[in-house]
């Protein structure tokens, strides 16, 4: 949580050309995922994070407001 909130934070001081400011959101959830990999080798691997637990933080994170605690 520590990291998120300090993620959102720190994408909130950084400007773009043009004076724009950037925001973050962020989803947090707890419990099992399942982590594997699915194609490729070395550096070019593509690795997956599976499970209720991810669905459910990119849920948050969609309805989170950018930039709010």
């Amino acid at each position: 949580m520590r990291a998120g909130l300090g993620l959102v934070d720190a994408v909130s001081k950084v400007t773009i050309p043009g004076g724009e400011t950037l925001f973050a959101r962020v989803g947090i959830a707890t419990g099992a995922v399942v982590v594997g990999e699915l194609i490729g080798e070395g550096m070019a691997q593509e690795n997956a994070v599976v499970g209720e637990t991810p669905n459910l933080a990119a849920r948050l994170q969609t309805l989170a407001e950018p930039g709010t605690d």
